[in-house]
């Protein structure tokens, strides 16, 4: 049944899917006719044709300068879209990295058949994607290609579309991470509205967002092993016209690097041990569960930076005559130790921050973490640029994209659609239901808003006082769990809305209408046990 449901919306989506940027083009025509309706409709003391004029010239002032209430820019969406692309091009350049491809290598020879390479493909991307949303996407996209590319090499068959769509379904799980956006937005509240700091321990650390979390990384791989078509000639190979291989260049000096990395694995360990005890010696902060997690995240940022460092410092100090550059600009350009020096300049700093208890848990020091990472994983500063180029180029359908996106919000926004349909929602509600209601009206917003920062800007109000007006005796934690729901509810439709897919199909040559059926299958699934977890954990 379950492989049937996959083949039928694989079909019709191969059939009806406009591509993303058409479609962005289709969802603001479809705004704006309901935006129309919905300005006709209200009344009021201006004249019509006065209140049609507002809502177009909102349509263009949210193109590039979205505003707030009080007709100012909000330049902090402007800011949010940067950050997300720094997300993703961070991500990219360390998924892009010699380290980390030799690990998808190795990780995308284990599976001896497509069904069970569909499942591994979506669990390490998941994994990935709970820690950085942009590096699950990339190593999603990357693992899918290659474990394609070795079956195709091996004479293994394997349906590359699923793969695909298991990549992607990083996406489907990476607001209940670290870098969920609406959870780290909420812990800055909303001053203009009144509504105090909202605490991680209340959103991505609580026991809703740990258990789902946990089951739906089982659950995912399990829909993707099922959803796998039965029939060979179903099968859709991977073909290496679709676009050129992208491995990091400069993939020599194999027998120096495997010798360098056998040496540096028990400094390392020894060194993070070492960190650690000293980290948490010179701290005066309290242990909770933001602290702990905080410390064994950097306690495995320590072990690969330490890691990476020795096997660079190794291979330098090997590094022959004859590949040593003549000029110093060529010299600084390919230099491992300008790097390593440069990279322990920002990761030191920030150890010390995290050491005095300093760090801030947000976008900017993942974005921090992951460039810094990205330079020395790359090991050269030449290296390092191609990687963000190529980044690059997989980000700018995004960056095309958002100014559409960031109009339809302003039509949204200004005609009062989306506070109209989380009203009629929320007063169907109760205490018990409000956190599932919540789930499918940020869906049914994010098709319009593909971002989980547009969509805060909607909704996040709305939703908080909606809660704190429904909270009785046994419901103390409604806020904490409608924010999340309203995470829950922007990454669910990911799989139907295909913004955020533009980086994968770059990477892996696939077109939209080859995955989306596959992932609008795993959405009603994922969409299932979303609605168990919200109303029994």
């Amino acid at each position: 049944m379950i492989e049937r449901l996959g083949k039928s919306l694989t079909r019709w989506f191969e059939r009806y899917m406009p591509d993303p940027f058409v479609l962005a083009i289709v969802l603001t025509f479809v705004v704006f006719a309901a935006a129309l309706t919905q300005t006709l409709a209200q009344g009021g003391p201006t004249a019509w044709y006065e209140r049609v004029i507002v809502l177009f010239s909102a349509w263009k002032s949210y193109l590039f300068e979205p505003k707030l209430a009080t007709g100012r820019v909000d330049f902090s969406l402007l800011y949010f879209a940067f950050q997300m692309c720094l997300m993703l091009v961070t991500g990219y350049a360390l998924a892009d990295a010699r380290p980390v491809h030799r690990m998808i290598e190795r990780v995308a020879a284990f599976p001896k058949d497509s069904p069970t390479a569909a499942a591994m493909v979506a669990f390490v991307a998941c994994c990935a994607a709970l820690l950085h949303w942009g590096l699950g996407v990339v190593i999603g996209a990357l693992l899918a290609k290659e474990v394609a590319r070795q079956g195709r090499k091996n004479g293994i068959a394997m349906h590359y579309p699923l793969l695909g769509a298991a990549g992607y379904t990083a996406l489907l799980i990476w607001h209940g991470g670290l870098s969920g956006s609406i959870p780290l937005k909420a812990t800055k509240g909303i001053p203009a509205a009144s509504i105090a700091p909202i605490l991680k321990s209340d959103t991505l650390f609580s026991s809703l967002n740990i258990l789902l979390s946990v089951l739906m990384l089982a659950a995912i791989p399990l829909f993707c092993y099922l959803l796998h078509p039965k029939e060979r000639d179903r099968y859709v190979p991977y073909d290496p016209a679709r676009n050129p291989e992208d491995t990091p260049s400069d993939a020599d000096e194999t027998a120096t690097i495997v010798d360098a990395t056998t040496r540096s694995r028990g400094l390392a360990l020894i060194g993070t041990l070492l960190a650690t005890w000293i980290l948490r010696r010179g701290s005066s902060s309290a242990l909770d569960g933001t602290r702990i997690g905080l410390l064994a995240a950097n306690a495995i940022l320590l072990y690969l930076v330490l890691h990476v460092s020795l096997r660079l410092l190794i291979t330098a100090w090997r590094r022959p005559q004859a590949e040593r550059h003549s000029t110093l600009p060529k010299a600084l350009a390919n230099s491992r130790l300008f790097t390593l020096v440069l990279a322990w300049l920002g990761l030191g700093i920030l150890q010390i921050e995290i050491a005095t208890g300093k760090a801030v848990f947000g976008f900017n020091l993942l974005n921090f973490s992951f460039l810094f990472l990205g330079i020395l994983f790359q090991e050269t500063p030449r290296r390092y640029v191609g990687a963000v180029v190529r980044g690059t180029a997989s980000c700018s359908g995004i960056i095309l994209q958002f100014p559409f996106y960031f109009g339809i919000l302003g039509l949204m926004r200004v005609s009062g659609l989306a506070e109209s349909l989380t009203h009629a929602l929320a007063s169907i509600s109760t205490a018990t239901t409000y956190p599932v209601v919540t789930f499918f009206s940020a869906g049914i917003v994010n098709l319009f808003v593909p971002s989980g920062g547009g969509q805060w800007v909607v909704q996040g109000e709305i939703v908080i006082k909606g809660a704190q007006k429904l909270m009785v005796s046994g419901h103390t934690d409604l806020v904490g769990r409608s924010v999340m729901a309203l995470a829950y509810g922007d990454a669910w439709t990911n799989m139907l809305q295909p913004f955020w897919a533009i980086p994968l199909l770059a990477i892996t040559g696939l077109r939209a209408q080859e995955i989306i059926g596959y992932s609008a299958a795993l959405m009603l699934f994922s969409g299932a046990l979303t609605i168990i977890g919200l109303l029994v954990f």
